[in-house]
């Protein structure tokens, strides 16, 4: 007779030996818990699993856009002892001590244009202050009437009259800039926009009346006889007949569109999805580019 190998898992042992109190589960919760809980080597598998870089360019490394902790927008242009009042109080999550801010959480500064803010040296002040990545060249510790050391911001002293970086909303050679309350409102989906979202409404019923009428749109064989080949161009007749009862017009006609022209004397800068931020819009403007895209979400 051939032996029968059981698995350790399904043994039971006799009440009160050492097996049965090794293996004995007291607790209720966590004898249902213990089949669910991750090893340590499908947590590692897991781990790498998530990590894994997917889709195009894996390859690159953009490192970090943001600070690991960011500096209270209260704090962002003022000197040390003089932060503005947070309105959040002590639920803001993020830093109000800026000695610490600057020590753990800020990245390093750069050292293109040779450390010294561009901002700053153009407009005499530096509208991201202590955020700046060059705010070395346009801060310095200064001692207080009580001894006490000081960290604040300095104007360029080349530049005559400086931009109020508190109350100053556009920036220099910047036009048609929205407001800080309108840009709310459009990324909080609550900015009204009726003539769009009519216009949308009836695109959206141009498209499921096209795709509804592709259904039910006879085929031509090619094999057919001749008969059923007049039989069939008089249902396609009576279905284009019932498609143009159906059509509505646009809520708006091509008269009431404002017109954009484009030409040889015009150029484009197409949409990009990763490299189209203001900066670089700026750049290719100054270029050349007559009209560019804004970056697509």
């Amino acid at each position: 007779v051939d032996p029968i190998l059981i698995h350790a898992r399904f043994l039971v042992y006799p009440p009160g030996s050492e097996r049965d109190k090794s293996t004995a589960v007291h607790d209720d919760d966590a004898a249902e818990g213990v089949a669910h809980e991750p090893s340590a080597q499908d947590t590692d598998r897991r781990g790498k699993r998530d990590k894994k870089p997917q889709g195009q360019n894996t390859a690159r490394k953009f490192g970090s856009s943001k600070d690991e902790v960011g500096l209270c927008s209260s704090r962002m242009t003022r000197p040390e002892f003089s932060p503005s009042e947070c309105q959040f109080g002590d639920r803001c999550k993020f830093e109000h001590d800026l000695r610490k801010y600057l020590r753990d959480w800020k990245r390093p500064d750069l050292d293109t244009f040779g450390g010294i803010c561009p901002i700053w040296q153009a407009q005499g002040r530096c509208s991201a202050g202590w955020k700046c990545r060059f705010v070395g060249s346009h801060m310095e510790e200064r001692e207080a009437s009580d001894g006490r050391k000081e960290l604040i911001l300095i104007d360029n002293p080349n530049v005559d009259n400086p931009i109020d970086v508190e109350n100053n909303t556009i920036g220099v050679g910047t036009r048609n800039e929205i407001s800080i309350q309108a840009r709310t409102e459009l990324m909080k989906r609550r900015f009204k926009t009726p003539k769009a979202d009519e216009y949308t409404k009836w695109l959206d019923a141009q498209a499921q009346n096209f795709e509804e009428t592709g259904k039910h749109r006879p085929r031509k064989d090619d094999a057919a006889p001749e008969k059923d080949d007049i039989e069939l161009d008089q249902d396609t007749k009576g279905a284009k007949e019932d498609n143009r009862a159906r059509y509505i017009s646009p809520p708006y006609l091509p008269s009431e569109k404002r017109r954009l022209y484009f030409g040889p004397e015009t150029p484009i800068l197409a949409p990009l999805t990763t490299q189209g931020n203001l900066p670089f819009r700026r750049l290719c403007v100054s270029l050349g580019a007559q009209l560019t895209y804004s970056e697509m979400a």
